[in-house]
């Protein structure tokens, strides 16, 4: 997922992993709310972007949903303190990490709840925001809906600044998940393709990351064959959620 820079949808999922790369900043960088001194909450467009480019970005998109961000990382959230929401943890994690950093900003976990509020709270919000973001956000040089391209909703690649929202959704539901299937979720957001990303939101994020531990455990309460079909195929699937989810269902004394 080096491509699509996290958090938004904000959550759009979602950020940021949906939601859009965030951190306290110094004053150099404009607030889309905030003034004076104070840390700061910002947007990381990515690609070519300067700061100034992404600051007035994330001015359209706080301005039109800050009460949806509110909901989703907290009320504080645009002087970078994020707590009392859903997503607060996993933006208290990502404004650790370098814009750039991925393998520092995948180790921030997501929450159920998180991606809950990105699809039912912010993704809406920010898709009707339709703010345009700058060809420097997209490495292929990519607009947003209002122009054509591949963005959805006027964010560009980052989940978090309202573009593509679907693949910021869809982004979120990937990191939660353990590999092949997340891995498999992953090359669906690199594409960009927010039909596509739209299209698998209900594969991937409906996915329980449990399955296949709930599946070894439906496999002990099983006697006779039936204990031994389930006990080959937990070995089979390894981690493969996608498969022990529909395992699961053939076992309808099994929660």
């Amino acid at each position: 997922m080096t491509k699509l820079k996290h958090i938004a949808l904000a959550a759009a999922l979602f950020v940021a992993p949906f939601l859009a790369c965030s951190s306290a900043t110094t004053p150099a960088a404009s607030d889309a709310g905030g003034g004076g001194g104070e840390a700061k909450f910002r947007f990381c467009l990515g690609g070519t972007c300067s700061q100034a480019q992404s600051d007035t970005h994330s001015a359209c998109m706080v301005a039109k949903c800050d009460a949806q961000y509110a909901q989703c990382y907290g009320p504080g959230y645009k002087t970078g303190t994020f707590a009392g929401a859903p997503c607060s943890d996993v933006q208290a994690c990502d404004q650790k990490c370098a814009c750039n950093d991925t393998k520092c900003r995948e180790k921030c976990a997501v929450s159920g709840e998180c991606v809950k509020c990105a699809f039912e709270v912010l993704a809406p919000c920010l898709t009707a925001a339709n703010c345009t973001a700058p060809a420097c956000s997209d490495d292929d040089g990519g607009s947003d809906s209002g122009g054509g391209g591949n963005d959805s909703g006027g964010g560009g690649n980052d989940s978090g600044g309202g573009g593509s929202v679907n693949c910021g959704v869809l982004d979120f539901c990937c990191k939660r998940l353990p590999d092949p299937a997340k891995s498999t979720c992953g090359e669906i957001v690199d594409g960009r393709d927010d039909v596509h990303c739209g299209n698998s939101k209900s594969r991937f994020c409906d996915l329980d990351p449990a399955a296949c531990t709930k599946l070894g455990d439906c496999c002990n309460t099983l006697n006779g064959t039936e204990k031994t079909t389930c006990e080959l195929q937990l070995s089979t699937y390894g981690t493969d959620v996608e498969l022990c989810a529909t395992a699961l269902k053939s076992y309808p004394t099994c929660p």
